[in-house]
């Protein structure tokens, strides 16, 4: 009975040793950090902005995993950040590099790759859908809207939308804007 309870004792200990860390806090962050190894140039450019919390934002996605992401740089209205998917029973996939659309300063989006990420991010467990939202101004009517699937253990471009001319006219609506090629 005695050496069921030691094995019983032993098994929580490495169960709750696999457990992933929480997102609220400095400690978390350097838990995510000591686990998904991000640069340190994102980790200074934290730092350097004394946000509070951790700047780390869990989303549940399939599988038991959560698509983490990473705040370098938060902005006044949106931020950048680093995407890794983590799950307890395996090794974190990360940064992970996504296809997305950069207007070089000319009004005609490019297609390129990059695991930095800016804009607003939002996923939907459900769908397996993440959308970013690059706003080129605060108010939001100008920008880059991104639609990603889930697929495996990558971030697939489904959609794309954009909206260059930042003059406060319609549409206002990034599901509006006019589609990019995908």
């Amino acid at each position: 009975m005695l050496l069921l309870l030691g094995l019983t004792l032993a098994l929580a200990g490495v169960a709750a040793a696999a457990t992933l860390p929480g997102a609220s806090t400095g400690h978390d962050r350097a838990a995510w950090r000591a686990i998904l190894h991000w640069p340190s140039s994102c980790e200074s450019g934290w730092r350097a902005t004394a946000t509070p919390g951790s700047g780390i934002e869990l989303m549940p996605a399939s599988g038991g995993r959560e698509l983490v992401a990473v705040e370098c740089y938060p902005g006044a209205y949106q931020g950048d950040a680093l995407l890794y998917l983590a799950a307890q029973s395996s090794k974190p996939v990360g940064p992970l590099a996504l296809r997305v659309y950069e207007d070089p300063g000319n009004g005609h989006p490019k297609l390129t790759s990059a695991t930095t990420i800016l804009g607003v991010l939002d996923f939907t467990k459900s769908t397996g859908t993440l959308t970013i939202l690059d706003k080129f101004r605060g108010v939001g009517d100008c920008g880059i809207f991104s639609t990603y699937r889930l697929e495996g253990n990558r971030l697939a471009l489904t959609a794309a939308r954009a909206k260059t001319a930042c003059d406060g006219k319609p549409p206002f609506s990034p599901a509006r804007w006019p589609k990019l090629t995908v």
